[in-house]
């Protein structure tokens, strides 16, 4: 079965919510075990990247050639219509 691609539209307000949960997750992260929040939000990079390369079943560094391809698409206020995630 042939996954669906997201809109623009899709994508900003599956960023938008997913970036909540994420934020709310790190500050309980932070709280639950006494470390500061960049702290928090270091394990949360880091375990994202495991996970993305888990699941994508590539080394770390085609994962991290993701990432980047990711991070200039969020930064690139001209999305195509379709986005890579």
């Amino acid at each position: 079965m042939k996954e669906k691609k997201e809109t623009k539209e899709q994508d900003a307000a599956i960023g938008q919510d997913f970036f909540q949960q994420l934020r709310r997750m790190t500050k309980r992260l932070a709280k639950r075990h006494g470390i500061e929040l960049d702290r928090a939000a270091d394990y949360l990079l880091a375990g994202s990247l495991f996970t993305a390369a888990d699941i994508y079943d590539a080394s770390i560094d085609e994962t991290l050639e993701v990432m980047q391809e990711l991070a200039v698409s969020v930064q690139v206020d001209e999305l195509r219509e379709e986005t890579r995630h």
